[in-house]
């Protein structure tokens, strides 16, 4: 990243992705169904043609990769004094930017919430806490101009950092 006389730090992009919950674990299965399929194939030499199960592993590589692909996230462009609340779909980025209001500080809390299934005979019934912590960016009227989740305790620490670092705060 560049550095300048106000910050040492460009931008800070932030994406809301787990490749083993929600739409990117569909998206992680179709990718090693392709590669099975494809393998499959290979090692299968009885079966008549090849052709079809190639073409089937080749459409779920493709449709695995852009759903891993495709994720939301916060891009803090620091020396702008901006920042873009964006979706990415298989590279093309959506979003509007938007000027960064006076930061006064920035501050990390945390929320646990409870996490149950309703049991209905087929899927497990999990029930447990998750935290997930918050960075806020407080304005200079004291309410929260910009907010960051992220659900471990350590990428939020290093994000918290980076942006008090970035936005010259203490």
């Amino acid at each position: 990243m560049l550095e300048d006389s106000r910050s040492p730090m460009k931008s800070i992009d932030h994406k809301n992705r787990s490749l083993l919950s929600g739409p990117h674990l569909l998206g992680t299965l179709f990718v090693f169904a392709g590669i099975v399929s494809i393998i499959g194939s290979q090692i299968m030499e009885g079966s008549e043609s090849q052709e079809r199960p190639i073409i089937i592993g080749i459409v779920g590589l493709v449709l695995g990769f852009i759903i891993l692909n495709s994720y939301s996230g916060i891009q803090v462009d620091l020396n702008g004094n901006r920042f873009i609340k964006y979706q990415k779909w298989s590279g093309f980025r959506k979003g509007n930017w938007i000027t960064l209001p006076d930061i006064s500080e920035v501050k990390m809390d945390s929320i646990t919430t409870s996490n149950t299934n309703t049991p209905n005979g087929i899927s497990p019934t999990l029930s447990g806490e998750i935290t997930t912590y918050r960075i806020s960016l407080i304005n200079t009227q004291g309410t929260e101009a910009l907010v960051f989740e992220e659900p471990k305790k350590s990428k939020a620490e290093s994000l918290e950092v980076a942006l008090k670092e970035g936005l010259c705060l203490k």
